[in-house]
């Protein structure tokens, strides 16, 4: 036996001697090629959610016989899982999982075998909480809207919304794409507010939080009794107050000498 080492076609004969001469026999030809070339091997996704196609593609060179061989890593064991240089495979995970793939051409020349790629799996995000604080304000009080993130899967957006006395649909609240989100709105009212998170897995809408705005106390009419007297006179000060659906929570009377 004989083990060529150097690629290329060969042709080859034999010459048999005995005491009485030699003869050559007719030529036979066989050809040494190098292991097949991975040229790439790509997948079409490699994050995404629990239910996913995805497509792996290989792309080589090498013999006339060349075969593809795409595998997944399962159990610490490669698993043949397909013979096309392009496999569709569909992810079915009950868990966030890494899925590892590689690539395998065999031919003459013997079997090249691609780098690892990899899908991971997300579940979809899961918001916990959702708070607004301070509960009541006024016009002009910035409310403070927090998410309470619980999930592996990294969040690609956020979006808040909100719904006042449930009057109208949900409109985005302004620049409410962050999972704390600073606002100061100016109109009156019961307001709702939710979030909306969105991953690779896709997305997932909160439980609804509440906050109120009131408008300004109305001062309707303001008295001195009596309104005319000496500096020994005790005058009696008096204002009629709306506190418009809440609590007065403060008096601070204020005076004007014009001496």
């Amino acid at each position: 036996g004989w083990t060529p080492e150097t690629v290329g076609t060969y042709t080859v004969r034999v010459i048999a001697s005995t005491l009485a001469g030699s003869t050559t026999s007719n030529t036979v030809n066989f050809i040494i090629y190098n292991k097949p070339t991975i040229i790439s091997a790509t997948i079409s996704i490699d994050k995404g959610g629990l239910t996913q196609s995805i497509t792996l593609t290989g792309v080589g060179n090498g013999a006339p016989n060349l075969t593809y061989t795409w595998q997944e890593n399962i159990n610490n064991n490669w698993i043949d899982i397909g013979n096309n240089a392009i496999t569709t495979v569909q992810i079915n995970d009950n868990v966030s999982t890494l899925h590892q793939y590689r690539l395998q051409l065999t031919d003459y020349g013997g079997t090249t075998t691609s780098d690892i790629i990899t899908y991971q799996s997300y579940t979809t995000p899961t918001i916990s909480n959702v708070t607004v604080t301070p509960k009541e304000g006024g016009s002009e009080t910035e409310f403070t809207l927090t998410a309470t993130y619980d999930s592996e899967t990294p969040i690609v957006s956020y979006q808040w919304q909100y719904n006042v006395n449930y009057a109208n649909g949900w409109e985005n609240v302004p620049n409410g794409n962050t999972a704390t989100v600073n606002w100061t709105p100016n109109n009156v009212g019961e307001y709702s507010v939710k979030v909306t998170a969105t991953s690779l897995a896709g997305s997932s809408t909160s439980n609804e939080a509440t906050f109120t705005i009131y408008t300004k106390p109305t001062i309707t009419n303001v008295t001195a009794t009596p309104n005319e007297g000496s500096v020994e006179t005790t005058i009696t000060l008096n204002a009629d107050v709306n506190g418009n659906g809440t609590t007065v929570t403060n008096y601070q009377w204020q005076y004007y000498d014009t001496e």
